[in-house]
């Protein structure tokens, strides 16, 4: 499997960006991260119940930061790694895995995921992610069907 600094060397300029945003949020540097979004930023996580806490749209540099905080406050990040990317023009695609503990129900949540990014002057402008969110829900202790909170043993996968 090719690493980031492997898809960086062979990458347009814009795929440069983006993997670098990885590199960053897998170092902690979410400072560096951020010197890659344009200030009015359009940032999405989709699919996600209202009350998990990285749902939803943010808007500009500030809510991003403040997203990235709730990613840390709420997940044990065991892996999250960059499979490949896809490009063309001011559109970049990347495809991952991750595998996470859910800090408040200490729920093990592991899968595929794809985000999409928007360029314009070698700055990302809009971001979008998809995962599978029927499992991050049910990490939250939210329930697929009914979306009331469902109680769960500490290490419990959701069903």
């Amino acid at each position: 499997m090719p690493s980031v600094k492997d898809a960086q060397a062979s990458g347009n300029a814009n795929t440069k960006v983006v993997l670098d945003c990885y590199d960053s949020f897998n170092k902690g540097d979410i400072d560096r991260l951020l010197s890659h979004l344009s200030e009015d930023i359009d940032w999405e996580v989709l699919g996600l119940d209202e009350r998990v806490p990285t749902s939803g749209n943010r808007h500009g540099k500030s809510e991003v930061r403040r997203f990235f905080g709730e990613v840390m406050d709420n997940f044990d990040i065991a892996k999250f790694e960059v499979l490949r990317t896809v490009s063309e023009g001011d559109e970049v695609v990347v495809l991952g895995r991750w595998d996470t503990t859910v800090k408040p129900t200490s729920s093990r949540v592991a899968g595929q995921w794809a985000m999409s990014f928007l360029l314009r002057g070698g700055k990302i402008v809009q971001f979008r992610e998809y995962s599978d969110t029927a499992a991050a829900n049910a990490a939250f202790g939210l329930s697929p069907r009914t979306g009331q909170r469902v109680e769960r043993r500490p290490g419990q996968r959701p069903s």
